[in-house]
């Protein structure tokens, strides 16, 4: 179903980054498979988020917030 916006609207105002799961059925990876987006896909994994993504999602994040390339 469409999201009611369109993703080049978002890519071109700041960094996007998805950790998408490989087994997941519920959403696919395709939307985000784009030049201008840094998909990250979690071999395996299926749709519900787990400890490991989390931490690799704040670990990102900080890095970022320190001013590192993450």
């Amino acid at each position: 179903r469409p999201w009611g916006f369109d993703i080049r609207e978002v890519t071109r105002r700041a960094e996007v980054v998805v950790w998408h799961a490989s087994a997941d059925r519920d959403a696919p990876a395709d939307p985000w498979r784009r030049d201008d987006v840094d998909l990250r896909l979690r071999s395996g994994a299926d749709h519900v988020p787990d400890a490991v993504l989390w931490q690799q999602v704040l670990e990102w994040a900080s890095q970022k917030l320190a001013g590192s390339p993450a």
